[in-house]
């Protein structure tokens, strides 16, 4: 799995890695479907350390040598649903770099783990919902809380 995405996707392994998606995270967090509050240097420092085996946080980066991490992208195990999720960082948006950013996290789940991928978007937000109609992903359902959302769904 891990050479294929090299360059591009790199696991967050370490607490500077874990406090620099925080960072990320924090700057997108009004386009959450879920909770949008700040999270904390020890919140996210908690977060990391228990982290369980069933989530895998990846840093997007725009390649290989040492340019910066732009990017966050999450995959989460959820009984036998594989979700991803994940932002930009303000500048780097428009740019092409969330459309890999996510059609790598949808190629993990489905070819490396041979699973449909799932994800939520606002309702509101219709550029992410281009965004990931043209990766494959296709409406499943809306739902109304905490905001109007819908689910979609790639893969098997």
């Amino acid at each position: 799995m891990g050479d294929q995405l090299e360059g591009f996707l790199h696991h967050v392994t370490g607490l500077e890695d874990a406090e620099r998606m925080r960072e990320i995270r924090n700057s997108c967090r009004q386009f959450m479907t879920r909770n949008t509050l700040e999270i904390s240097f020890d919140e996210q420092k908690m977060w990391f350390l228990t982290l369980e085996n069933t989530t895998r946080p990846y840093l997007l980066a725009v390649d290989v040598a040492g340019q910066p991490k732009v990017g966050y992208g999450l995959i989460r195990r959820i009984d036998d649903r594989y979700w991803i999720s994940g932002g930009l960082l303000p500048e780097w948006r428009r740019k092409g770099l969330g459309k890999r950013l996510f059609a790598d996290l949808a190629r993990i789940i489905n070819v490396v783990e041979k699973k449909t991928c799932w994800l939520e978007v606002r309702a509101s937000n219709t550029l992410a919902q281009r965004l990931y109609q043209s990766l494959g992903f296709e409406f499943v359902s809306i739902s109304i809380e905490p905001s109007v959302t819908w689910t979609m769904k790639r893969g098997r």
